[in-house]
């Protein structure tokens, strides 16, 4: 188990570095030229430098260079490998799940490092004793949050806020959940943002939009407090320093981007965890939560597993459950839907349904457990999401013949079945510069190295293997309808400012793969668990991709972040209420 109070690398390029403390001396004994030395490492994200400082004896601080590693993935492998290595004095480290490459590649280059140092490598890399079980951990508080990410957050920030005593329980070493992987903006209707720019997006129009997208599935109760608490929820981040950049994207205007178009979960993350480090909220890393205790019929903590194996037991007043869906669950998602057998999936390691599991056992209802969304634009070698704002800006989608199929900006459902449906079942996603420009987050995607790129369409229809003619005269009748506004032979009317004329061109090769969960547990808008005798269980609060209801049966982009937030305050400032009355 760590304790800690919140320090977490929301972006990798940064420099950062490693140094020891008191070391627990488990590696074998060494004899190093003392110095520091470098290597490269290569990452998923591209290559970074490794410098490594040794002693006589033992290594006493690890750097790492600027890198292009996903935030949440990739960053989690540089975050965590270092200080392993030196607190163990061993290069016998694990891979950090989901990060393989990053991981494989940094402990190369360590081990580069090291051998110049003069180390003993067969002996760095033999295992040393396993960390010996801590004491088992008996806790009071007001309120425990399950889950780090930003739903988590948010209540624990809202709870500590209303004056009571918080911790927040999080199975995995770092923050952010899947939070961390959101790349696209953050939707509300009647915003600040929108009134100053004179382009309102109403509630009703909100509401109506995420219903119909749901295809009426949605509870019309959660869905329409989702929806009039949208503004508010903008209103909220803007005042913890969310940077938000509204106005310049969408013809609808209900998202608002961040950071120029970067990614919006890393902003919220940032924010968030300023906001609960300055207010002093406790996190509890590694630390897997496996059961609801239950007393006189009402939630009243849980019981988890620390990293050593310990037993963690949190006493509180009021639980919010925060887990996150189950989407990188095959086996738990393919029990709904087994046709989804063998799709990748964007989802970080965490997602695996635990808290769904555990309310469950405690007589927690679910509600569309079925409904799971598969996102029609993911890289399927890295998995990687290509944000649906590209296509809002003006991108295509061009299938394996050089033609346009489909309307691009139609819910995530529809426009994969069209993907799934044409030859060999997968597209390319085509843009200019001018996309790029508006849309910071492609630099990523460039440094990965899956973005093709030509200053000629001919170029990149010959990178792409389609046919040329077909692939021409596919942007030009798309360049005509956007420059006229209307006229699309697919019937797109909106997202239209944007013909693909300023070279060079870019294309990104893209299928569906598993996205979000929208079934889950089954809340109020106070966010209280329901039972599946139909009533509140005193003291449970959910929020977040756990939960069910509020997306029916296709969750729209950019509404993911509102809801964290939304509801993620609400059971923050209803577990406060109840715990406070106890």
């Amino acid at each position: 188990m760590k304790k800690i109070f919140i320090a977490a690398v929301l972006s990798a390029a940064v420099v950062i570095s490693f140094f020891a403390c008191a070391s627990s001396g488990k590696g074998s004994a060494q004899s190093y030229t003392p110095g520091t030395y470098s290597a490269e490492a290569q990452g998923f994200g591209g290559t970074f430098t490794v410098s490594v400082t040794v002693d006589a004896s033992k290594i006493t601080a690890i750097e790492i260079g600027d890198n292009n590693e996903t935030p949440g993935i990739g960053s989690n492998a540089i975050t965590m490998i270092p200080g392993q290595v030196i607190e163990n004095q061993s290069l016998a480290v694990d891979a950090v799940a989901g990060a393989t490459i990053t991981s494989n590649g940094l402990l190369g280059a360590l081990e580069a490092a090291l051998t110049a140092a003069g180390g003993n490598i067969a002996a760095l890399k033999q295992a040393g004793a396993a960390a010996a079980k801590e004491k088992d951990v008996t806790m009071d508080v007001d309120v425990v949050v399950i889950g780090a990410g930003g739903a988590g957050f948010s209540a624990a920030i809202e709870a500590k806020e209303a004056g009571r005593s918080v911790v927040i329980i999080e199975k995995m070493p770092l923050v952010g959940g899947n939070t961390i992987k959101g790349s696209g903006g953050m939707n509300a209707s009647e915003t600040q943002y929108q009134k100053r720019a004179g382009k309102i997006y109403t509630n009703d129009t909100f509401y109506q939009y995420t219903m119909d997208g749901g295809h009426g599935l949605n509870d019309p109760a959660l869905l329409r407090f989702f929806v009039e608490n949208s503004s508010g929820a903008v209103d909220w981040l803007t005042g913890l320093g969310m940077n938000y950049t509204f106005g310049n994207y969408t013809t609808a205007q209900r998202s608002h981007a961040v950071n120029n178009g970067g990614p919006v979960g890393i902003e919220l993350m940032r924010v968030l965890t300023a906001r609960a480090e300055q207010d002093g909220i406790q996190v509890m890393l590694e630390t897997k939560a496996e059961e609801i205790i239950m007393k006189n019929g009402q939630a009243a903590g849980v019981r988890c597993v620390g990293k050593t194996g310990n037993t963690v037991t949190v006493n509180a007043k009021a639980v919010v459950l925060a887990t996150g869906g189950f989407g990188a669950n095959e086996d738990l998602f393919t029990k709904y839907r087994p046709e989804l057998k063998g799709y990748v999936t964007t989802n970080h390691p965490g997602a695996t349904g635990d808290g769904i599991v555990m309310a469950e056992a405690v007589g927690a209802d679910l509600t569309d457990i079925e409904q799971i969304q598969i996102h029609p634009t993911v890289e399927q070698s890295t998995s990687e999401l290509v944000s649906e704002s590209l296509r809002r800006d003006g991108s295509i989608l061009i299938n394996a013949d050089g033609n346009r199929f489909y309307n691009e900006i139609l819910t995530r459902d529809k426009v994969s079945a069209a993907v799934l449906a044409q030859p060999d079942s997968y597209a390319y996603i085509v843009f200019d510069q001018n996309v790029r420009n508006i849309r910071s987050i492609i630099n990523t995607y460039v440094s990965r190295g899956f973005v093709l790129e030509d200053p000629t369409l001919e170029g990149l229809a010959a990178k792409m293997g389609v046919n040329p003619a077909n692939f021409r005269k596919s942007v030009e009748t798309w360049n005509a309808a956007a420059k006229a506004g209307a006229g699309d032979p697919f019937g797109r009317d909106e997202a239209m400012e944007n013909p693909l004329v300023n070279p060079p061109y870019y294309a990104i090769k893209i299928a569906p793969g598993v996205h979000h969960t929208m079934g889950g547990v089954k809340i109020n808008t106070n966010t209280e668990v329901i039972s599946t005798r139909g009533a509140p269980i005193p003291g449970f609060y959910a929020a977040g991709e756990v939960t069910g209801g509020i997306h029916g049966g296709n969750r729209i982009g950019g509404n993911a972040i509102t809801d964290i937030v939304v509801f993620g305050r609400v059971a923050g400032q209803q577990s406060a209420k109840f715990a406070g009355a106890r």
